[in-house]
C-alpha cells in the first residue's frame, strides 16, 4: 500500500509542475499568481517580474495598462499583486516603500541564489524594457 502511494505522489507532483509551467509560457501569464508564479521559477530558474500596484494608484494603473502590455517580457514570467486584496505579500515584497514597484528576481548561478532589484514609482516604456533586458546581459 505505501508503494503504490508512494508511485501515486510521484505521478501527481510532475503533472502539477508541468501545468503550472504550461501557464506561464501562455500569452496569459500576467493572470497567473504569485503562488504559481513562485513554482514555475524555483523549477525553471527563469526571471520573474512582479508589478506591485492598487487600483485606486493612478501610476500603478497608469504603468499597468500604458506601459506594461507594451513591453517585451519574453519567457520571463510575470505577476501582478495588487497591493489592496493581498496585503500581507505586499508588505512582504514591498518593504514597506510607496507603490508602484517592479521588483525582479533572477536566479544567480554564481551566489547559488535569487537576486532582487527593484524599480521604484511610475516609468517609461524605455526603463522598463532596459531593467527588463538587463536580465539578459548579467
Amino acid at each position: 500500500m505505501k508503494n503504490l502511494l508512494f508511485v501515486l505522489l510521484l505521478c501527481v507532483v510532475p503533472v502539477q509542475a508541468a501545468e503550472v509551467a504550461k501557464k506561464a509560457e501562455s500569452p496569459k501569464s500576467k493572470e497567473m499568481t504569485y503562488a504559481e508564479a513562485y513554482k514555475v521559477i524555483t523549477v525553471s530558474k527563469r526571471p520573474l517580474f512582479v508589478i506591485l500596484g492598487a487600483p485606486w494608484c493612478h501610476y500603478c494603473e497608469k504603468l499597468k495598462k500604458e506601459v506594461i502590455p507594451k513591453v517585451k517580457f519574453g519567457k520571463k514570467v510575470l505577476v501582478m499583486v495588487d497591493a489592496d486584496k493581498d496585503q500581507a505579500l505586499a508588505k512582504q515584497l514591498s518593504n514597506e516603500q510607496p507603490i508602484p514597484q517592479i521588483i525582479r528576481y533572477r536566479y544567480d548561478p554564481k551566489v547559488k541564489g535569487w537576486l532582487r532589484t527593484r524599480l521604484m514609482g511610475y516609468r517609461s516604456i524605455q526603463e522598463v524594457q532596459e531593467f527588463v533586458d538587463e536580465t539578459e546581459t548579467k
